[in-house]
């Protein structure tokens, strides 16, 4: 008597399944951001909204943050951060408005990824080891195409951030 079993690898669907939840995930968030947005809070509360969503949906091991830019007077004008145990403000006070990554972000419009701040190009700001931090991702935001500050998603292991993980950032 032959018996026969039959089986099916399932690895593909699990994959595909996963990938589904976490973009289901992602435009909850952006429903949620454009709601506390349309709902003319403060600022203060969509840009903690806004690092907040960040940190539970991409998800960010270390935290997320924003910094504010005022093209006009060419200074960083404020911050929101879910780092722990970093101020509210101190992004902004201590991004360096020549030769850092939140500058040349602001400069070039384009996104950086740092899977490793060891190797970071432009010299980590020593915010992010004092935090324990290891790997960023940072992109514009932008406003009829011009820059209004950066959003980072912070990790506190080494992390290369994918295309996905950047399309998420640029969409919020």
């Amino acid at each position: 008597v032959a018996t026969r079993s039959i089986f099916r690898d399932v690895t593909a669907q699990r994959r595909t399944d996963q990938a589904l939840q976490a973009q289901h995930r992602r435009q909850s968030a952006l429903a949620s951001l454009e709601l506390a947005v349309n709902q003319q809070h403060e600022l203060r509360a969509v840009l903690d909204r806004l690092v907040q969503i960040v940190t539970e949906r991409l998800p960010a091991s270390g935290g997320a943050s924003i910094i504010l830019w005022d093209a006009a007077s060419e200074v960083f004008t404020s911050s929101a951060s879910t780092v722990p145990g970093q101020e509210t403000n101190l992004g902004a006070r201590r991004a360096r408005t020549e030769g850092g990554a939140t500058r040349w972000i602001i400069d070039l419009l384009e996104p950086l990824i740092v899977a490793d701040i060891r190797k970071d190009p432009f010299r980590a700001n020593q915010l992010l080891p004092a935090f324990g931090l290891k790997a960023y991702a940072g992109v514009p935001l932008l406003a009829e195409g011009q820059p209004l500050g950066v959003l980072y998603a912070l990790g506190t292991e080494l992390r290369q951030y994918s295309p996905e993980d950047i399309e998420f950032l640029s969409a919020l």
